[in-house]
């Protein structure tokens, strides 16, 4: 499955569930910085790190994110998963 493929299938995957739209998911801005939003991000972030093997770097560049922030997101969704489990 290519890049767009997987994207658009986790969007839609992600949306369906939580209420979110990519567009959401995606922005920078302080409004969609707190809460449920953060948590949909992590997910993104965590499941194509996790499941389709996309490096840090891939999803610092494809979400225009700090180095920080990516590894923050994956430890607290991994964190998540871990006590979910």
């Amino acid at each position: 499955m290519d890049k767009t493929a997987i994207l658009k299938k986790l969007f839609a995957e992600i949306e369906q569930r939580t209420g979110f739209s990519e567009e959401k998911i995606r922005n920078n801005t302080a409004g969609f910085a707190h809460g449920p939003i953060i948590d949909a991000r992590n997910e993104v972030w965590g499941r194509l790190h996790f499941e389709f093997g996309w490096s840090k770097y891939a999803l610092q560049i494809e979400f225009g994110r700090d180095q920080r922030v990516v590894r923050n997101g994956l430890a607290k969704w991994s964190n998540k998963q871990a006590s979910a489990a």
